[in-house]
């Protein structure tokens, strides 16, 4: 969805809600998606570090990893 509407040019803030994991934020933030809200307990399990550590979607993707040859 994300992706679908910033290829239509909205450049509003799109947040994604729901059962997301800390892995996946990367690949949310790299669709389009601004943030995510997500549930109490799941906050309590994957504390803000490891979703900081994954902020910057363009150094996690997988291209620049080959790239980099890691």
């Amino acid at each position: 969805i994300a992706r679908t509407l910033r290829l239509m040019n909205f450049t509003g803030r799109l947040r994604a809600h729901g059962n997301l994991l800390a892995d996946q934020y990367t690949m949310a933030r790299r669709v389009g998606f601004d943030d995510v809200e997500i549930y109490q307990a799941l906050a309590e399990r994957q504390p803000e570090d490891q979703w900081l550590a994954r902020a910057n979607w363009q150094s996690h993707s997988y291209l620049s990893r080959l790239r980099a040859g890691v």
